[in-house]
C-alpha cells in the first residue's frame, strides 16, 4: 500500500496537533516496512518555514508584551501578575525551539524509510499545469504534480492513498487523483484507519 503524505503531515508530528499520535502511526508503519510511505521534496522543507514564520509571530507577541510587563512590574501589589507575565512570555519563545527539535527529527526519520519524491521537469510541468486548471497556489500544485507523476498506473499497486488535511488542495484533485486510483484522506485518524484495514495491527 502506497500513502502519500505532504507538510502538514510533518508539522502534525511537530507541533504535536490533535491529530498528531495517528500521523505517529503512520510514520511509524513506513519505519516498520508496512507501507510505502512517500513524499514530496518539497514537503520536507516547507514545514521548516512554516515554523520560522510561526516563530517570528511569537517574537512579535513578546515584543508587545514588554511594555506592559515594564510598566505591571513597576506596581508592587502586582508584583505576581508580573511574574507569571514574564513566564508566559518566557515559554512562548520556547516553544520554536521544541516544535524545530521535533521537526528535525522527524524529517530525519522520514529520510530514512521513505521514498522522497524528486522534482523533475516532468513534476515542474505537471504543476504549472495543475496551477492553471484547479487554481493552486504553485506550492500545492508542487505537492500534487509530486503525486501525480508517482501515482502507479499499471495495477501493480491496488490500494494508494493520499492524506492531507489541506481540503483546498485535495478538494481540487481529489477527482483526478481517484482517476489513477489513488483516494484522497482529509485527516490522520481516518488515514490511518484506512491503513489498518489494508495491513493490520503489527
Amino acid at each position: 500500500m502506497i500513502v502519500y503524505v505532504e507538510s502538514n503531515f510533518l508539522l502534525e508530528i511537530a507541533r504535536e496537533q490533535e491529530q498528531a499520535a495517528d500521523a505517529e502511526q503512520i510514520l511509524g508503519l513506513g519505519e516498520a516496512g508496512n507501507i510505502s510511505l512517500r513524499v514530496p521534496t518539497f514537503a520536507l522543507c516547507e514545514p521548516f518555514s512554516t515554523l520560522t514564520y510561526k516563530q517570528m509571530e511569537r517574537q512579535r507577541f513578546v515584543a508587545a508584551a514588554a511594555p506592559l510587563l515594564t510598566d505591571v512590574r513597576r506596581a508592587q501589589p502586582d508584583q505576581s501578575v508580573a511574574e507569571n507575565l514574564a513566564a508566559v512570555t518566557k515559554a512562548v519563545v520556547a516553544i520554536g525551539g521544541r516544535e524545530t527539535d521535533r521537526l528535525t527529527q522527524a524529517v530525519a526519520r522520514m529520510l530514512r524509510c521513505c521514498r522522497v519524491l524528486p522534482l523533475t521537469p516532468e513534476t515542474a510541468a505537471e504543476a504549472e499545469q495543475a496551477s492553471d486548471a484547479f487554481g493552486l497556489s504553485p506550492q500545492d500544485a508542487l505537492v500534487y504534480a509530486s503525486v501525480f507523476v508517482d501515482l502507479p498506473t499499471d495495477g501493480s499497486v491496488p490500494r494508494k492513498i493520499f492524506v492531507s488535511r489541506d481540503r483546498q488542495l485535495l478538494g481540487s484533485v481529489t477527482s483526478v487523483l481517484a482517476s489513477r486510483g489513488c483516494d484522497s484522506v482529509y485527516s490522520f485518524k481516518d488515514a490511518l484507519a484506512r491503513i489498518r484495514s489494508v495491513v493490520g495491527s503489527p
